[in-house]
């Protein structure tokens, strides 16, 4: 973690681990004839505010979209802890995200979470054209179906559904290492032209 914010943001100070605690104390005490502290510039005044607003996303289950909006703009993603808007935060620091319900991300955290959560979706869909296939095979094997169109129809939507798993499990294979989000600073991703169909 310090490793990436010495990378992604406009860093004040940085210290060896001895060295934090003095520089702390020095730092907050007061100076003799001056106990109160510096007014706070407009880029203080915003960073603070902008604080202040998130701290009441950890302080309450759900915050006010006016609040939200104060701080951020909706952006085109979605929250993948809640599936809710995410606002991109106006931070110049860094770029994150948060959701209404106080999920906040990263870039690079989005990015992984998102790919996490497409990969979980697709696996979904192939475990119900799964459970579909095997529901049509018990249905033809049991005695009390004795109707032979019936019996033809579900299996050959057992096919179906078999055909299916295997062009899903492509997909799968296909999209899984478009992005290594661990990598993103060192990986160079060639995507297909948009127009380009899956096998």
């Amino acid at each position: 973690m310090p490793l990436n914010a010495l990378q992604h943001v406009a860093i004040d100070h940085c210290l060896a681990l001895d060295e934090i605690g003095p520089f702390l104390m020095t730092a907050t005490a007061p100076e003799a004839g001056d106990p109160d502290p510096p007014p706070l510039s407009a880029d203080n005044n915003s960073s603070k505010r902008l604080l202040m607003i998130e701290n009441e996303f950890a302080d309450a289950s759900r915050v006010s979209h006016d609040r939200l909006e104060e701080i951020g703009i909706a952006s085109t993603s979605t929250c993948p802890e809640c599936r809710s808007v995410l606002y991109k935060i106006r931070d110049e620091r860094a770029l994150r995200f948060r959701c209404q319900l106080g999920h906040g991300f990263s870039a690079k955290t989005l990015l992984q979470d998102l790919a996490a959560a497409r990969e979980d979706t697709l696996w979904s869909a192939v475990r119900a054209v799964f459970e579909e296939a095997e529901l049509a095979r018990c249905l033809v094997q049991d005695s009390r179906f004795c109707d032979t169109h019936l019996a033809s129809f579900l299996c050959e939507l057992a096919d179906r559904a078999d055909a299916q798993i295997g062009q899903l499990r492509k997909v799968i294979a296909s999209i899984s290492d478009l992005i290594e989000p661990d990598d993103l600073e060192t990986t160079t991703v060639n995507l297909p032209p948009r127009d380009t169909e899956v096998a």
